[in-house]
């Protein structure tokens, strides 16, 4: 019970890994499925239930639809690969998207989902943060310019806050897309696809820094905001020690298991320097 007389439901999420893909986010994911957990990673979830099923599907439609109207456009399934929706939609004002997005966060974090990971999760950060206050936090990430080369690579419908919206809101990250949202009157106006960034630079190393330093940022961003007593705990997916490592983080997992952690502990886990 909370002040007010609501009932506050108990939270199911344990752990989120926030990392903006192409960071061995899958590692986290696989390591979670192995000991039991109940984990999704963009599309694949395990050891899950349907409600868990139904949920993930829900939250990967929405941000299809806000991947689609980032571009300027109704929503049409078969031009994005990210959009999951059956059917065309009009782009919404930015604050229904935000509403959708967070009731769906919500129902997420006390469905009996344990541990997620990758995107959408890693855009939404400070929402998740405020739904479970002591979440465990876990980043996997890589050398910031290795990660901008192998982004557009590998992924490149992946979106980014506008300068406009990041000087309106005060949001200190280029990749908390949901904060972005409250400055402006059209979806567009506030988030852009980084493809698109890179396509009018002609992808020129200026570009592919930029966006490095856009990742550096985020990266130095949510170790400042854990707290003081966070436990930190290294995973580097490409150094040679990575067995010992998993090994490590699948012991600290399976704990999850044996009931509650000490509130508040974090998990800090990085890949290479994080500074460009």
């Amino acid at each position: 019970m909370v002040d007010g007389g609501v009932h506050e439901i108990a939270a199911t999420l344990r752990a989120v890994d926030f990392s903006p893909g192409t960071t061995a986010t899958h590692l986290v994911h696989d390591m979670a499925c192995r000991v039991g957990l109940v984990s999704c990673h963009f599309h694949t979830c395990c050891n899950a239930s349907p409600r868990v099923h139904d949920l993930q599907r829900a939250l990967l439609a929405q941000y299809g639809h806000l991947s689609a109207c980032a571009l300027g456009s109704a929503l049409v399934p078969a031009a994005n690969p990210l959009c999951y929706a059956p059917e065309e939609k009009a782009c919404p004002p930015p604050h229904e998207t935000l509403a959708d997005i967070q009731r769906l966060l919500s129902e997420l974090a006390t469905s009996g989902l344990q541990v997620a990971s990758d995107v959408p999760y890693a855009y939404f950060f400070p929402q998740l943060l405020e739904l479970v206050p002591d979440l465990i936090v876990l980043v996997t990430a890589r050398n910031p310019r290795e990660w901008a080369q192998r982004r557009i690579e590998e992924h490149n419908s992946e979106m980014e806050c506008t300068d406009a919206s990041l000087g309106a809101t005060d949001t200190p990250s280029y990749f908390n897309l949901l904060d972005c949202l409250g400055g402006s009157s059209a979806i567009n106006q506030s988030i852009v696809h980084e493809a698109l960034l890179l396509n009018r630079a002609n992808y020129s190393e200026p570009a592919y820094d930029d966006l490095a330093a856009k990742f550096a940022a985020h990266m130095r961003y949510i170790t400042r905001v854990l707290p003081p007593r966070a436990r930190v705990r290294a995973l580097c997916a490409w150094d040679a020690d990575l067995r010992d490592q998993l090994v490590a983080l699948e012991h600290y997992l399976s704990a999850l298991n044996d009931g509650p952690l000490r509130k508040g502990r974090s998990v800090y886990v990085c890949n290479k320097p994080i500074r460009p």
